[in-house]
């Protein structure tokens, strides 16, 4: 197993009681429907572009509260 394997096992391990549902969803819902990739997860640049999309409107409109 890679050092990157194990740190992400640990991670997974310290998720709270409160972070298991949310992060089972996740991984539910972050996969291809269609294609050839159907039901694979999402690549990481994908990914990133979701985390984008969501820092760009969520967060923007709360700095304007600031």
């Amino acid at each position: 197993m890679s050092l990157r394997s194990r740190r992400d096992c640990q991670a997974l391990n310290k998720l709270s009681e409160t972070e298991i549902k949310p992060s089972h969803h996740l991984l539910r819902k972050m996969r291809y429907s269609k294609g050839l990739q159907k039901g694979q997860l999402l690549s990481s640049y994908l990914q990133d572009k979701a985390l984008l999309f969501v820092e760009d409107t969520l967060y923007k409109d709360l700095q304007k509260l600031s």
